[in-house]
């Protein structure tokens, strides 16, 4: 029996041919369009923050610090191009740990998130909010504020990560910032900054992180705008 090779073969109009290609054609445009935006992102200068890590002081109002050595195979897995952590400690012997780290390669979200740091090292979520930092120059900021347990130990940490101008504490925030870049020749490093605290009590706990990060936002401030060397 012959078989009509018209059955095997879809019955397209010229309408719904010129439709495919019109689509096709869409379809390769953005396409190269986003390979395109994806090496001026790759290819961009990345400016670091005014203010240096390595300058971040140890002495914060009351708070007196001691730096603290961080694990390198724990650097490297972060893909961090810099990093500082620096106890905190005051005169009624509490402490608060500080972990500041700089990203200067392009990540599709938020890197080495708390989250799935101490989520890794065996801790519960109990309760997360945001809540608003003050700088000294009276503007806010949001920040994630998360209390964790582990068998009998419980801790709060404060954290939020900064690009530029803006501040980040979700993964989802990134594209956005990363849009808002779009053919810029340059593009902000990645900070992160988390503080962390032994849960004593809820609005003591909080109450030490704004202190310390109030403290260190004025002293980043005041390293922002510091004069350069005469020239």
């Amino acid at each position: 029996m012959k078989i009509r090779s018209s059955l095997l073969l879809p019955q397209w109009t010229n309408g719904t041919a010129v439709r495919l290609a019109v689509t096709a054609v869409v379809l390769v445009a953005i396409y190269a369009a986003c390979q395109a935006a994806a090496r001026r992102r790759t290819t961009a200068k990345v400016e670091l923050p005014k203010w240096r890590i390595d300058e971040i002081p140890l002495s914060l109002g009351p708070w007196r610090g001691e730096a603290v050595s961080l694990d390198p195979r724990l650097f490297r897995a972060t893909g961090a191009s810099a990093d500082r952590g620096i106890t905190y400690g005051n005169s009624l012997g509490q402490q608060v740990l500080l972990d500041c780290t700089i990203f200067d390669k392009e990540t599709s979200g938020l890197p080495h998130p708390p989250k799935l740091c101490y989520e890794g090292n065996g801790y519960h979520l109990v309760a997360e909010r945001t809540v608003r930092l003050r700088r000294d120059d009276q503007t806010t900021f949001p920040a994630s504020l998360l209390t964790w347990e582990r068998k009998n130990e419980r801790l709060a940490l404060l954290f939020w990560y900064q690009m530029g101008n803006r501040v980040l504490t979700e993964s989802n925030q990134t594209a956005a910032a990363r849009w808002a870049l779009r053919g810029s020749s340059s593009r902000p490093a990645l900070c992160k900054f988390m503080l962390q605290t032994t849960l004593d009590s809820p609005n003591s706990a909080e109450t030490r992180l704004r202190e310390v990060a109030g403290l260190l936002l004025d002293s980043m401030r005041a390293a922002e705008t510091e004069p350069g060397p005469a020239k």
